[in-house]
């Protein structure tokens, strides 16, 4: 059976868990890096199969794609809440529990402070505030 395309390369086969190239991805891109050609790769190491030469070039380019992705979507955030990602201050926090206390919502308190309202919310939570 021909082996097709998954951009979704699971979990195990070659990528660590915390989003990385496995450890043995690495090593076969480097060695493909270096200008060995897949066969000098599979010569040079027995437990190296041409399998794994593919599967370290999908894993590369699902992270590669996952990255471009998530700088997308912070990009868009930041676009409607300019102060996403960026440390809080004091006086934001004061402000934030003062406009909770006075009974504003979320997403109103959110577009005082240029943040998400999933980031007021926690925020709230961490001053003890939000029940």
């Amino acid at each position: 059976m021909r082996d097709t395309f998954n951009p979704f390369v699971p979990k195990g086969v070659l990528q660590d868990s915390d989003g990385h190239l496995s450890e043995k991805s690495a090593h076969i891109l480097r060695l493909l890096g270096s200008g060995l050609s897949d066969e000098e790769i599979i010569a040079s190491d027995p437990a190296i199969k041409r399998e794994h030469i593919v599967l370290a070039a999908r894993e590369a380019l699902v992270l590669n794609s996952s990255a471009r992705t998530q700088q997308e979507r912070i990009k868009r955030i930041v676009q409607r809440h300019p102060r996403a990602y960026e440390k809080w201050t004091h006086d934001e926090e004061l402000r934030v529990a003062e406009l909770y206390k006075l009974g504003k919502t979320l997403r109103e308190i959110a577009a005082s402070v240029q943040r998400q309202p999933s980031a007021v919310k926690n925020r709230l939570d961490r001053l003890g505030l939000f029940t």
